[in-house]
């Protein structure tokens, strides 16, 4: 009895005294729908729901042991337009902003994708992605090597495409927003 009374001690007090910032090896965000923003030279503008095509609904970020993965699922992918460019953002403990780009196009709908430091070098990494344009998901895994193995990172995704009017953007993690940043995820510890 004395045995369980000390371990129910200690789980209530690991319960009550947890303390630290909010981190997580993942975190799911919710992105509202007809949030996509244009830019045609004379400012941005909301479009709302009427466009589709690009308009990320939610985005799964994760930070694991070998690699981080970012899947975002879309209210619809298509192989339409001039292309699509989905840019994340990744930020570490070693205060680094790495870049990575996937582009899709009228060439290569399945897309090409690259790396770049905070110096815009690129960066040789076996990043691998996949778009489904049946599912509408985006998939992005980049080996935690090429990112000097982090202990934490946040991240960002933000789509954008053109129609040959306007260019449309549309950030996971802002609402009819779309500033020069992309949005960033609070730290995300490797799980």
């Amino acid at each position: 009895m004395r045995h369980v009374l000390t371990v129910a001690v200690l789980v209530v007090s690991s319960v009550l005294f947890a303390g630290g910032s909010a981190q997580a090896a993942s975190l799911v965000v919710s992105d509202a729908r007809g949030d996509v923003l244009s830019a045609d030279g004379a400012g941005e503008t909301k479009v709302g729901t009427s466009v589709a095509h690009g308009d990320i609904v939610r985005t799964r970020f994760a930070h694991r042991q070998r690699a981080v993965v970012v899947r975002a699922t879309y209210r619809s992918l298509q192989r339409s337009g001039l292309g699509t460019t989905h840019n994340i953002r990744i930020v570490t403990n070693a205060g680094l902003s790495h870049y990575l780009r996937v582009t899709a196009g009228p060439s290569a709908w399945s897309g090409t994708a690259v790396l770049h430091r905070p110096n815009g070098r690129h960066v040789e990494c076996a990043v691998q992605h996949r778009i489904n344009y049946g599912k509408n998901v985006l998939r992005v895994r980049i080996p935690r090597a090429c990112l000097e193995r982090p202990e934490w990172v946040r991240l960002g995704l933000r789509t954008a495409w053109s129609d040959g009017d306007r260019v449309l953007v549309d950030d996971a993690q802002r609402n009819s927003k779309a500033p020069r940043l992309i949005a960033l995820t609070d730290r995300l510890v490797r799980g």
